[in-house]
């Protein structure tokens, strides 16, 4: 039996999207997505998410000399997967979620602009009628670092390998044009 949930506002609903397609974002990547057309009015959307159940989470990051403040980083979390899911009618293993969410303070700059770097991507792609297929990340990761079979520890979806050994680009990402002609690149 299916349990139907209260009806989230439509922005709050696209923010959850938004968080499903890139699994992080900061405030100003939301506003560059159009979730809101000024930062305070997503503040407010935002808030939403600080009271009853958390659909949303986020990771701070504290202060740096001579930048400022750090904006959050806003991620799904398993119980806002389950309602995306619902109002999706899909399984939640199709939602894109972070599990076991760590906090990156030495790679948040280079993950911030790898995410920037995809929704300039999916924007230009919308812009002239391309279709981005498939992005991996080099944070998108599968499986269990701690297990020791090999078959089962963390690897990298976008682990390119070489003869001898690999490397783990920034992404590997897919687009097809409107006539179907696929390009697969890597980022680096």
């Amino acid at each position: 039996m299916t349990r139907t949930q209260a009806a989230l506002p439509e922005t709050n609903l696209q923010v959850m999207e938004h968080l499903h397609a890139y699994r992080f974002l900061t405030a100003p990547q939301l506003v560059r997505l159009g979730v809101a057309s000024h930062i305070n009015s997503l503040r407010r959307t935002l808030r939403r998410f600080e009271t009853g159940r958390k659909y949303v989470d986020w990771a701070e990051f504290g202060v740096l000399p001579q930048i400022g403040r750090l904006p959050r980083v806003y991620y799904l979390t398993e119980r806002g997967a389950r309602y995306l899911a619902e109002a999706w009618r899909v399984e939640p293993e199709e939602i894109n979620y972070p599990r076991g969410v760590r906090l990156f303070s030495r790679d948040y700059f280079h993950r911030g602009a790898t995410i920037d770097f995809h929704i300039e991507l999916c924007c230009f792609a919308a812009q002239y009628g391309l279709t981005v297929e498939v992005f991996h990340s080099y944070f998108d990761t599968a499986g269990a670092n701690r297990n020791e079979n090999p078959a089962y520890r963390l690897h990298h979806l976008s682990k390119v390998p070489l003869e001898d050994s690999f490397f783990i680009p920034d992404a590997i990402f897919a687009v097809r044009t409107p006539d179907g002609a696929r390009y697969f690149t890597v980022s680096r």
